[in-house]
């Protein structure tokens, strides 16, 4: 079982040095991971479960999504960022 994707902006580029958290609904566990230049990322080896991922830099508004996984499944994932609007 796993959970795998990319945090992308709302132009689709890939987003350097995004903090990605799994965390267990269930369990409580935690995956903390901090992606590449790409935004890609992998958490593999996940009992099945329902888990939460979020996605989140300076900068930029955090990204979430709820997954569900079964034995033996790999679900993909794309978080988007938004840019943060300071200001009025």
């Amino acid at each position: 079982c796993g959970i795998h994707g990319s945090v992308v902006t709302e132009a689709g580029t890939g987003i350097p040095g995004v903090t990605v958290s799994v965390v267990g609904e269930s369990t409580g566990t935690v995956l903390e991971l901090v992606r590449g230049a790409e935004g890609l990322f992998h958490a593999g080896k996940l009992a099945a479960g329902s888990y939460r991922v979020t996605a989140g830099r300076e900068g930029f508004e955090p990204a979430l999504a709820m997954v569900s996984l079964t034995e033996a499944q790999s679900v993909p994932v794309r978080l988007v960022l938004g840019r943060l609007s300071l200001g009025p």
